[in-house]
């Protein structure tokens, strides 16, 4: 199996902490955010595909010198296009097989990403207090994913996705619509997604997700 963690971001939300240093290497309780991401997965995960962009070099030289004896491949999105150009840009590694997709800047719980991983299509997700900050989720009979609408401004819901994704190479089947900002978002074609197939929905109890200074 493999895992792709988005690493890409310029963290402007982060600033001025990310100034000099790239928001994955921000450290929460000593321990670097990237840190987090790759300890969490599992032992079957046995190469991790890590997009980068914003002083990126930083970031290789953090895991190559902590996680040496790991299998990693960088990928360098060159334009700053969102997550579903990341995800995109991974494409020629993930062709038929399940794989993990998760952002480099949030800490879960391992059980979660065990339970996710009983389902061949996955979507970690979570009460929040501010969803609107979020891709919120609808629900379907069964506990399937009903549709996500990235930072609605009047979300239906307060149900959230969580940043964990299992996925396989149907997702490359959808393509995102360009946002205002530029970006295209892997939201949007997991929405197109489970509008086809049965996208479990995990709700987990534990989460953080660092968006700004305060949440550290």
């Amino acid at each position: 199996m493999k895992a792709v963690i988005l690493a890409a971001g310029r963290g402007k939300r982060m600033m001025p902490l990310t100034e000099h240093i790239p928001k994955p290497l921000i450290k929460v309780n000593n321990k670097a955010l990237l840190g987090y991401a790759i300890e969490l997965l599992p032992p079957e995960v046995l190469e991790i595909i890590i997009i980068v962009n914003y002083l990126g070099e930083q970031i290789v030289n953090y895991v190559k010198k902590e996680y040496p004896d790991k299998k990693i491949i960088f990928i360098w999105q060159d334009d700053c296009l969102g997550t579903a150009n990341a995800l995109e840009l991974a494409k020629p590694h993930l062709m038929g097989e399940k794989f993990i997709v998760l952002f480099a800047d949030d800490i879960h719980s391992k059980a979660a990403l065990v339970e996710c991983l009983k389902y061949d299509l996955a979507l970690l997700v979570k009460e929040a207090e501010h969803p609107e900050r979020f891709g919120v989720v609808g629900i379907k009979e069964g506990g399937f994913v009903k549709n996500i609408i990235e930072k609605p401004a009047k979300p239906e819901t307060n149900l959230v996705n969580a940043g964990i994704h299992i996925l396989d190479d149907r997702i490359f089947k959808y393509q995102a619509k360009r946002h205002e900002n530029g970006e295209f978002y892997l939201t949007d074609v997991i929405d197109r997604l489970a509008q086809d197939y049965l996208v479990k929905a995990v709700t987990t109890d534990f989460w953080i997700s660092v968006g700004y200074p305060e949440d550290i």
